[in-house]
């Protein structure tokens, strides 16, 4: 739920210590959804949806701006997160 979402973006940005977080969700279209909203609140770069592609990974590990990882059903199976620490 987009209300939810903008929640989240509201906490993030009272809480600019938080350097990482990940956000999964089961359906791909509420993913889209949760991103797009993380995005107008947090800014486009903040944010990464991931889409079975490891471009949108290292993006996220690599980049200290990229806040933000949401995933939808597709990272559930062989998605290593535990490398950026």
């Amino acid at each position: 739920n987009e209300d939810r979402a903008l929640v989240l973006a509201s906490w993030l940005a009272a809480n600019p210590d938080i350097r990482k977080v990940i956000v999964f969700v089961d359906d791909c279209e509420v993913a889209d959804m949760v991103s797009n909203a993380l995005q107008n609140q947090l800014g486009f770069a903040a944010v990464a949806r991931y889409r079975a592609n490891l471009e949108h990974l290292r993006t996220f590990e690599k980049n200290m701006g990229c806040r933000v990882l949401v995933c939808d059903a597709t990272a559930e199976e062989g998605l290593n997160l535990q490398r950026g620490g």
